[in-house]
């Protein structure tokens, strides 16, 4: 068969035409790839005991797949006994199997092998669904065991953005992309109030565990409420250059006259050290 219609109406009578793949391949191709969204508890994952492992509400995709843990509910995830004077890694997924044209999507556990050493993660299976593979497996949270003890337990997954988050300006931490790293790429708009009088001013931007940084020059400006300026402004005529620099604690502003009568606004786009 080549062309498929999928947005169509058919006869009642007729043999249902639309299938969870056809859904899937058009989610796999608007979001780009398996990530969990930005709603509810996004799956936080709580160690309970040295045994279990629970996980949040929140809602995943997986191949283009979707699955959800409903608000108010969690998922138990059973972790085996470690050994003690042995390390080991484990891997919690999201695994969707098909046969025969039935699918089975869950989440489930990948035991890793123990070592006196550093522990390594399991091999996972991770067929493209697109391509009509049997299994892919996302990987979730890596849960690490130190002897009898959950250590910790590590987010894996991407965190995709919601539309507004990339679109809409905000004094508040929010993701709305990737870096090229596939790290989550995050934003956020700073009140630098009263520009400085030809000399410099520090204001403290207050973003814990700042990466790499970049200054969002489309979303920076000062004003006097009449005339709008870029953050930084350079021109050839160094009388009216501002300069803005960024570091792991303050916005430096630095303006070559006198500034005092605009105020102005630094949006800043970053990764974090801690993903």
């Amino acid at each position: 068969m080549g062309f498929k219609a999928i947005t169509i109406n058919t006869a009642a009578e007729d043999a249902a035409h639309i299938l969870a793949e056809d859904d899937a391949g058009l989610y796999s191709g608007l979001l780009g790839g398996d990530c969990v969204l930005n709603i509810g508890s996004k799956l936080a994952a709580t160690i309970v005991s040295n045994n279990l492992v629970r996980l949040s509400d929140g809602l995943l995709v997986n191949g283009g797949h979707f699955g959800r843990i409903p608000y108010g509910e969690y998922e138990d995830v059973a972790v085996e006994n470690g050994t003690t004077g042995y390390n080991r890694n484990d891997l919690i997924v999201a695994r969707l199997s098909t046969s025969g044209g039935i699918d089975t999507f869950e989440i489930d556990i990948v035991k890793g092998t123990a070592t006196s050493g550093t522990a390594a993660d399991p091999a996972l299976t991770t067929g493209n669904l697109w391509q009509e593979a049997a299994l892919r497996e996302m990987a979730l949270f890596r849960v690490k065991i130190a002897g009898l003890s959950i250590t910790a337990v590590e987010q894996m997954f991407s965190l995709e953005p919601s539309i507004n988050d990339m679109v809409n300006a905000s004094t508040t931490e929010h993701i709305v992309g990737k870096w090229i790293n596939g790290k989550p790429l995050y934003e956020k708009t700073i009140s630098c109030g009263v520009m400085p009088n030809a000399t410099t001013k520090n204001v403290a931007h207050g973003i814990a565990n700042m990466g790499i940084c970049m200054i969002a020059a489309e979303n920076s400006y000062m004003t006097d409420g009449t005339t709008y300026l870029p953050l930084p402004s350079v021109t050839v005529n160094t009388t009216f250059v501002t300069e803005v620099a960024v570091n792991a604690t303050n916005i430096t502003i630095m303006t070559a006259q006198n500034r005092s009568s605009y105020s102005g606004y630094v949006t800043l786009r970053y990764t974090k050290t801690t993903d």
